[in-house]
């Protein structure tokens, strides 16, 4: 790094050394070139510090001293604590264990008090409704996600609860299928479960890691039956590389980074890019055969290969009458493993938010903004800007609002 100097009226001959970060003077060089050498990962300010840099953006557990990225998860660190010997535990089922036998078996989700946050879309925001499916994985906790699934008869609501190759032996997947949270049943009915889910792992019966994601499939047709078009196929690709940057951040909120540099997988892969996408390019750059992507059309494109009643192949899609599109949905693979129901709510509004836009303006042409650790802040805040620009209500923008504070290096950008 080359050296600034400048000699002052009052020096006497002396060098003095600024700052190019902050413009701060130094005897030195060396001591220049210290003053702003570390950077926080998470919002990008300089500190002189390396202990600085790494607090600035999270929070230490006061009992152990462990950083995390999310705030809740400081408070609960070491919470538990008996009463008798003073050792903590992270669990109040462990905690309770420690001097003494557990007595009390109520299920922690019937005994919880507080407010359900409600995972509600809505209908005044003017999008055009359409189904919802959600994919939860959770680390660790097969076996008690199955008991509190069966003893709250979840399995009736079209609810499954499985194990997952992906994870460790004892990971589950929960899958939510085909919901209308445009209607209060629906809406009610997940928020409870999400909610479950939340305070078993609050209770460390359960553990989210950096190996599982969250899925989230938007139907490829509104509700009143209108189906994608080859257009707007390629608008959605394009609106999502022009966010990208922005999305894969939000996608890992609550968390220091992202799941694909926490565990290195290829589960979520960075899109394919191409300035001024048409389908064809779209059909190019995923394949019905590779789903791995931050969101991926194999679904629907499986859908369209396997028309056999010629409407595709005219480019009629609308009145093709083949079974494959019932189940073809646009599958965002790009979230990291949550158990918080208002950052639940944020990627739903995120998913459904963009495909609404760019079902209905054209996102071909936009800049590419792809997913890069080093992206500048004016860069990330005018992504920003654009994902807010989606049709929300005002209560659904301050719920992505709150959600895209808590992510890696956009807490500046709102």
């Amino acid at each position: 790094m080359s050296s600034i100097s400048y000699e002052p009226p009052s020096s006497e001959g002396r060098s003095y050394f600024s700052c190019i970060h902050c413009g701060a003077t130094h005897t030195t060089a060396e001591s220049r070139e210290q003053c702003c050498a570390h950077q926080c990962e998470h919002c990008g300010e300089r500190h002189t510090d390396s202990g600085d840099a790494l607090d600035c953006c999270t929070t230490r557990c006061n009992n152990c001293g462990i950083r995390y990225r999310d705030d809740d998860d400081a408070f609960d660190c070491c919470r538990y604590r008996c009463d008798e010997c003073g050792s903590t535990y992270e669990s109040s089922r462990e905690r309770d264990r420690c001097c003494g036998d557990v007595t009390d078996e109520t299920d922690p989700v019937r005994s919880e008090t507080g407010a359900m946050h409600l995972i509600k879309l809505d209908r005044s925001s003017g999008r055009r409704p359409r189904l919802i499916s959600v994919e939860q994985e959770i680390s660790h906790g097969l076996d008690r996600i199955s008991e509190l699934a069966s003893r709250g008869d979840w399995y009736g609501d079209g609810v499954t609860v499985k194990d997952d190759g992906s994870l460790a032996e004892d990971g589950a997947e929960v899958e939510y299928s085909k919901m209308n949270l445009y209607e209060q049943h629906d809406a009610e009915a997940f928020s409870e479960k999400i909610r479950a889910i939340r305070i078993l792992r609050n209770d460390g019966e359960i553990r989210t890691g950096a190996r599982a994601g969250t899925h989230i499939h938007v139907s490829a047709h509104d509700l009143d039956g209108r189906r994608v078009t080859p257009k707007a196929l390629a608008s959605v690709y394009g609106a999502f590389c022009h966010c990208e940057g922005a999305i894969y951040r939000i996608a890992a909120a609550g968390w220091v980074r992202h799941r694909r540099e926490e565990s290195e997988t290829d589960y979520a892969q960075v899109l394919q890019k191409h300035q001024g996408m048409k389908v064809k390019h779209v059909m190019t750059l995923q394949s019905p055969h590779e789903r791995y992507y931050g969101v991926s059309y194999a679904r629907i494109l499986n859908a369209v290969g396997a028309c056999s009643c010629g409407a595709i192949r005219v480019g009629d899609w609308q009145d093709c009458e083949c079974d494959y599109w019932r189940d073809a949905t646009w599958e965002w693979r790009v979230f990291n493993s949550t158990t918080r129901p208002e950052t639940m709510h944020a990627w739903i509004l995120l998913a459904v938010g963009l495909t609404d836009y760019a079902i209905k303006t054209d996102c071909v042409n936009l800049p590419i903004h792809g997913y890069d650790s080093t992206a500048s802040m004016e860069s990330l805040k005018e992504q920003v800007d654009f994902i807010l620009n989606f049709k929300f209500s005002e209560a659904e923008r301050k719920v992505m609002k709150s959600v895209i504070a808590m992510s890696p290096g956009l807490a500046h950008t709102v």
